[in-house]
């Protein structure tokens, strides 16, 4: 009798830790990641043979479903299958081709068209595969392409318009914008009587190409009889390579020249530019609060050391401009 109480009591209490279990697995909240980019689609294809043009046009069916997501230790995720039919004389549809993907590698979406990779079979035979889509209003189409990796074989290459169905593509827009500026800045200089001036234009923008721009600034001493004397400092940079923007602030870097009485020698540029006025004046007190700017170089061996030029300051003439907006990758 007791030894079937002590089983019931068992009984209960593993039913009792069960249920516990369910409830809080049930309780955990997963968050929902959505992907960037994916391309997704269904349907059937009229395929023509790029290999042996003279083969009859066969038609595919088709799905596909792949997504990138981001920060995640699987960013590609999904895969597709293609599977090309005919038609015998008695009606009846069969089987003659099957590729099927195993692991997607890499997708590349430009605009209406995308390309994906991915491991895989053809007709069960390990493969490389590579599918192109286009979403277009004029139509779809894809094109098919399975080779044999390390193998210089291509087992099957086809392409054609989607006859029903449709492909869908879709790549989350991402944060672009640019800074510009013209103008000058006071730059004093200790022991000296009265401030030189720096005079600087830039332009700096973030393309999905990535950073492009430039930079000139001269400090200048305006007190010199001749013109030759004036220029003090010349700070060129031809290619922006690093822009961030945060609301009216833009900071960008990249590698450039100086050149000083020492003679010209290469060194790592970066500017600080703060647009004030993006929505017109801002006025503190009944005083206009003016756009400011700053520029430091450093040595490109030794960049965390003290800088080797430094001049910033509100500008005494000109403007700049800090702008953002939200576009579609090309």
């Amino acid at each position: 009798m007791k030894a079937a109480m002590l089983r019931a009591l068992l009984l209960a209490l593993a039913l009792g830790a069960l249920l516990c279990l369910s409830v809080s697995a049930q309780g955990v909240v997963r968050p929902v990641i959505a992907p960037d980019a994916f391309v997704r689609g269904t349907g059937v294809a009229a395929l023509a043979d790029n290999i042996v043009p003279e083969n009859p046009v066969k038609a595919a069916m088709f799905r596909i479903d792949v997504a990138r997501y981001p920060d995640s230790t699987v960013p590609l995720r999904g895969g597709f299958q293609i599977r090309e039919l005919a038609v015998t004389a008695a009606t009846s549809v069969q089987r003659t081709v099957m590729v099927v993907s195993r692991r997607v590698t890499g997708m590349t979406i430009t605009g209406n068209t995308a390309v994906i990779s991915a491991e895989g079979t053809f007709n069960g035979r390990p493969a490389c595969l590579t599918l192109e889509v286009g979403d277009d209003t004029a139509g779809d189409w894809i094109r098919v392409r399975a080779d044999g990796c390390m193998l210089d074989v291509i087992y099957y290459d086809k392409d054609g318009g989607v006859k029903q169905g449709d492909i869908r593509l879709w790549q989350k827009p991402v944060l672009a914008g640019f800074t510009k500026g013209v103008g000058s800045i006071n730059v004093t200089r200790p022991g000296q009587i009265g401030p030189n001036v720096g005079n600087f234009e830039f332009l700096a923008e973030n393309t999905t190409a990535g950073p492009r721009g430039r930079l000139l600034f001269r400090e200048i001493n305006p007190r010199a009889l001749t013109p030759v004397d004036r220029p003090l400092v010349t700070i060129q940079l031809p290619a922006v390579q690093e822009l961030a923007l945060v609301r009216n602030r833009a900071v960008f870097h990249g590698e450039g020249t100086m050149t000083n009485a020492t003679g010209i020698r290469r060194v790592i540029v970066s500017v600080v530019a703060v647009d004030n006025r993006p929505a017109g004046p801002i006025v503190n007190d009944g005083v206009i609060v003016p756009d400011t700017f700053a520029i430091s170089v450093n040595d490109p061996l030794m960049p965390s050391f003290v800088p080797l030029y430094y001049a910033s300051g509100p500008l005494t003439r000109g403007d700049i401009v800090v702008a953002q907006y939200a576009i579609t990758p090309l």
